[in-house]
């Protein structure tokens, strides 16, 4: 039985393929949703993000990259907390309240870029019939600028990729 309703209708959760989906589904039947963590590796920096938050909230997935994956894990925490608590996330409006002394800011992720960054979620919604939202959470340089705005720390810039653009 699953502790936190699903709300959207008609949804069936898969069957799981290998241990890996099992604990996935567990995680979204017991405690809402699931993150998965990418580390860095020799391709870009890592990422995390949620799985189960749209079939839980019907609010976007969310997805925190260039930040190491147990900080990200506790973020996207926080955040789902958030959601689950009944709250909803506005792209572009700032909230200070998911990592200490900062604000991070959310942009909708562009469906070309689910493929190569969402797995897992791609997996768990494939019979939705419909595309599932996503979001991005972006965080700031110790100036409190973001990615995308002027004088951002050059630092960083990699370490963010704007996955709000489509594929080229």
């Amino acid at each position: 039985m699953d502790s936190h309703p699903n709300q959207l209708p008609g949804f069936v959760f898969r069957e799981p393929d290998d241990k890996g989906d099992v604990k996935m589904l567990a995680d979204i039947r017991g405690h809402g949703w699931h993150v998965v963590g990418v580390p860095d590796d020799d391709e870009g920096p890592g990422f995390a993000y949620t799985v189960g938050m749209f079939v839980r909230t019907l609010q976007p997935e969310i997805l925190m990259m260039g930040v190491p994956v147990e900080p990200a894990h506790r973020i996207l925490n926080a955040i789902g907390e958030y959601l689950m608590e009944g709250d909803i996330i506005v792209p572009e409006q700032r909230y200070p309240d998911f990592v200490d002394g900062r604000e991070v800011i959310f942009r909708l992720i562009h469906p070309t870029q689910y493929r190569e960054y969402l797995g897992c979620a791609n997996w768990f919604y494939r019979h939705l019939g419909r595309p599932f939202p996503a979001f991005q959470c972006f965080w700031p340089d110790a100036q409190g600028r973001f990615p995308h705005e002027a004088e951002f720390d050059p630092r960083f810039a990699g370490r963010q990729i704007d996955l709000s653009l489509p594929l080229s």
